[in-house]
């Protein structure tokens, strides 16, 4: 159980972080634009996955050191 959700803490940012790459690159209309183009939903996207995957990793291995000690 506890590999499972430390496998999808590291998982699921990377998979977001490929999205936001795969949508960031996909040909702009204009020339003049940069290549990279990030929007709001994109950031919010990443930033989501990475809080979520980090607040999960903390807190599984927070729960087996208490779980340890007693």
């Amino acid at each position: 159980m506890n590999i499972m959700i430390i496998i999808i803490s590291i998982v699921l940012p990377i998979i977001a972080f490929l999205y936001v790459l795969i949508e960031s690159n996909k040909p702009a209309i204009s020339v003049d634009q940069p290549k990279l183009k990030l929007n709001v939903g994109h950031i919010v996207v990443l930033l989501g996955a990475f809080t979520f995957g980090v607040t999960n990793l903390i807190y599984t291995l927070n729960k087996n050191n208490n779980s340890k000690k007693k």
